[in-house]
């Protein structure tokens, strides 16, 4: 990969990275405080949700860190390692704790009657959430699958070039 795009794709991750952050610190408890006030007779929810909103960006900001990560090793020549696959599962285990999050966020919505399970387009918007998800794991457990044959064919090939 170009060292350019390199340079780009890691600048983009940081200004999602700050988006997310601020998601997390600023606007997620705005409207968490707007949304009790309106609807009192769901106020006790207020904090969990927040809480489990909070966690799943947390793990989206988790599974950038990991991809900033893979990028600096695939800049340097070092993807084809032991290393790499380690930062490929943090990524995968961040992604299904992720979408674990949705689903729970899902989960509170659904069994509490006075929320109707949030309303069709937060249902929808989890849903699709849960589905990216899901797809996003399933994609990532293919390249690794790849990845880890690649490690062993160039193991395989350095034990060559030595003997």
């Amino acid at each position: 990969m170009r060292p350019a795009a390199i340079t780009e794709l890691k600048i983009l991750i940081g200004a999602v990275l700050t988006v997310a952050v601020a998601a997390q610190v600023v606007v997620l408890p705005m409207l968490a405080a707007e949304a009790a006030a309106s609807f009192p007779e769901v106020a006790y929810l207020r904090t969990p949700l927040t809480a489990l909103a909070v966690v799943a960006i947390a793990c989206g900001e988790a599974a950038l860190v990991c991809i900033w990560r893979l990028l600096t090793l695939s800049g340097r020549g070092a993807f084809l390692t032991s290393r790499t696959t380690r930062w490929v599962d943090a990524l995968i285990l961040s992604l299904v704790a992720g979408t674990g999050m949705l689903a729970a966020i899902s989960a509170v919505l659904t069994a509490d009657p006075q929320t109707g399970g949030g309303g069709p387009a937060v249902g929808l918007g989890l849903m699709g959430g849960m589905s990216l998800g899901a797809a996003a794991i399933l994609g990532v457990l293919v390249w690794r699958g790849r990845l880890l044959q690649s490690v062993r064919d160039a193991a395989k090939q350095q034990r060559r070039v030595q003997l």
